[in-house]
């Protein structure tokens, strides 16, 4: 029994492309679940510790101040003398500037004497409130003076019923007793009913001797704001709190004070997603209630039907026994790769419909290649390799097949290609041949007479020295015959390296001699040459005759141009009418970027198209009436000596334009 390849190859498709896209959907998807997971569990390690170092950067600077208060006051150079507190109350205002976060700084003595600056906005908004305890007839008198911002009092009151003693303090007593920094545990401030720490130390006389316990309240409320900043996916949250149970810091402020104005427990939050995530936690505790936690612990919950995954992480530092909390949605990061999962269904089943329809066509798809194959065959056959089929196909076979075939194809066209170019090349060399040959036999015949007439010229001038109109003329015409020889020296020097004195030479100069030379030829046939040269270009070191030679040539062209397109009867033209203008030729220098630039434009008919792109080859020329394409060939040569830029183009309102670029050696 036979099987159809078309059926066949349909069957394998579809089970190859359904099955690869089941694998592929499955993998990725659990591949990229678990990913994700780590990531939040990253994100959350890593908001754990920027929570971290903002905390610590906002209670080290009241240690920092505490440490530096006690040793101010143990080495007398703060006076702690109850008696005289002017410098002291100076240094705690400065101190209560200095770090916005600290509500107060306070110092009190073994003898129950106590001194104490705070914030307060009883009287006056942004105000500070002193109050200093004396000892006096066996109790206190206790005076409380008000200040505005700019510390000037304005209120002060004497209170004789006050029987605050620091001595029995908790944080006088524990650093006291730990004879060093103590740190308590958060509450709520009496005064400002923000949550706080209180941080004490002893101050000691150089000999050990006690002299007073300095406090520092710290507001530490911008830990709250600062969690509620802080970007955890669209849903998640931060938050902190103590090992006692207290919350130090949460998104929301009126959350952290019960009714009684203590800090409320975690517990008991009003925020039911923070209580799961605390209950969800597998939480130790010490013989004092207190939690336990030495390592980053990872839960997760469940909240109105989505699941939330939750880290706690312990304080790093040991003076301040810190929880931080973290939780996410799950689809805070894995809905976007569900919402994928579900459309990569979709596009497996289009793409399983698509593989149907491809089916269908499998057959057509191994056929057209090899008919198409034997079509361009038969036309090689005919030494047509112009002629081309679509050979393509997704068999390697069939399309190895075509390859080799179109690269024979190739082969044969690249030989044709080389033929021609072989030939050109020939015809080439047998053309420079002929011009070599051609231009020493035009320097043999006519260089001698030219010399002959040059020396009789030469003649006449020393016969003539007395007439200026005549030697004017005469140095015309050994101009005239110089340049028709140094042209003749330019066609021979087509075949040989040419050899030219340079000395420093003016391109103004050079050019308006050479219009001198045709103003004849200019006047004959009613052409307008403006002239605009740049009074400052520098000099460069060149041949005269060779510039002379580029410029002769390219105003000929232009003058052959304008009288070809000229409609203008010369000879129907009487000596006493006003003389019509033919057209223009405008030659402008200037220097720009290190360099001079030539540009010579006229109004022309301009430069055919097929013969732009090689205007400066030899042979190549638009009036082949009138010349053999060499001019302009040796004047590219004779730029290119001076290692310069020639470019030809055609001005937009008609005409062409050639511009010179040479590199200027200054004199």
């Amino acid at each position: 029994m036979k099987v159809s390849i078309r059926w066949a190859l349909i069957a394998g498709f579809l089970g190859l492309i359904w099955g690869t896209q089941l694998i592929i959907t499955s993998s990725s998807y659990i591949s990229s679940e678990r990913v994700l997971l780590d990531h939040a569990k990253s994100i959350m390690a890593n908001i754990t510790d920027l929570t971290m170092e903002q905390s610590h950067n906002h209670l080290a600077l009241a240690q920092t101040a505490a440490h530096l208060t006690k040793r101010l006051i143990s080495n007398n150079v703060v006076s702690s003398d109850l008696d005289s507190l002017d410098h002291l109350e100076r240094y705690f205002f400065d101190q209560l500037s200095i770090y916005p976060h600290f509500a107060g700084i306070y110092y009190g003595t073994p003898s129950g004497e106590f001194f104490y600056v705070s914030r307060s906005n009883v009287k006056c908004d942004k105000g500070f409130r002193t109050k200093i305890i004396l000892k006096k007839n066996g109790g206190n008198e206790t005076t409380l003076i008000w200040r505005n911002e700019h510390l000037d009092e304005i209120a002060r009151e004497i209170d004789l019923a006050d029987t605050y003693d620091p001595r029995e303090r908790p944080w006088f007593q524990k650093a006291l007793k730990e004879d060093g920094i103590v740190w308590t545990d958060p509450y709520i401030f009496f005064t400002s009913k923000k949550p706080g720490i209180t941080i004490a130390g002893p101050a000691k006389t150089p000999d050990g001797q006690l002299k007073g316990i300095v406090g520092v309240d710290i507001d530490i409320d911008q830990l709250s704001i600062f969690i509620g900043k802080l970007k955890i996916g669209q849903h998640g949250m931060a938050f902190m709190f103590n090992n006692n149970g207290d919350v130090v810091a949460f998104p929301d402020l009126n959350m952290l004070r019960k009714d009684d104005n203590q800090l409320v427990k975690i517990d008991q939050i009003n925020d039911e997603r923070t209580q799961k995530a605390y209950l969800a936690a597998n939480w130790s505790f010490s013989d004092d209630t207190r939690l336990i936690l030495t390592k980053p612990q990872f839960t997760e919950f469940t909240h109105k039907g989505a699941t939330y995954h939750a880290m706690f992480s312990p304080f790093n530092d040991d003076l301040w026994p810190w929880i931080i909390g973290v939780f996410i949605p799950e689809d805070d990061y894995l809905g976007s790769l569900k919402a994928n999962r579900r459309l990569n269904i979709l596009i497996t089943v289009g793409i399983s419909i698509l593989a149907t329809i491809l089916g269908l066509i499998l057959s057509r798809s191994i056929i057209r290649p090899i008919a198409n194959l034997e079509k361009e065959a038969r036309a090689v056959e005919k030494f047509d390799m112009l002629t081309h089929y679509d050979t393509h196909s997704v068999y390697q076979e069939i399309q190895v097949m075509s390859d080799t075939f179109n690269r024979m194809k190739n082969s044969f066209n690249k030989h044709e290609n080389e033929k021609s170019r072989l030939e050109n090349q020939l015809i080439r060399s047998e053309r420079l041949a002929a011009t070599g040959q051609l231009a020493a036999s035009i320097a043999h015949e006519i260089n001698s007479p030219l010399q002959s007439v040059i020396m009789l010229l030469q003649t006449l001038e020393a016969k003539h020295k007395d007439d200026p109109k005549l030697l004017e003329d005469l140095d015309l015409m050994k101009h005239v015959f110089a340049t028709v020889k140094n042209r003749i020296k330019s066609f021979q020097d087509l075949n040989r390296p040419f050899m030219a004195v340079k000395m420093p030479t003016n391109i103004n100069e050079i050019i308006e001699t050479t219009v001198n030379l045709v103003r004849v030829n200019l006047s004959k046939n009613l052409i307008k040459i403006n002239l605009d040269f740049d009074p400052n270009l520098p000099k460069i070191n060149a041949a005269s005759q060779h510039f002379s030679q580029i410029f002769l040539n390219l105003i000929n062209n232009s003058i052959d141009a304008i009288s070809e397109k000229s409609d203008i009867d010369i000879n129907d033209i009487h000596m006493d009418d006003r003389l019509p203008v033919a057209g223009t030729i405008n030659i402008r220098t200037s220097y720009e970027g290190g360099g001079i630039v030539i540009n010579i434009s006229d109004t022309g008919p301009g430069i055919s198209e097929e013969v732009l792109h090689s205007l400066f080859d030899l042979f190549v020329t638009q009036r082949k009436d009138k010349g053999m394409g060499i001019g302009l060939a040796i004047c590219k040569g004779l730029v290119k000596e001076y290692n310069g830029r020639i470019e030809a183009g055609n001005l937009v309102d008609g005409g062409a334009e050639i511009i010179i670029t040479l590199p200027a050696d200054v004199v």
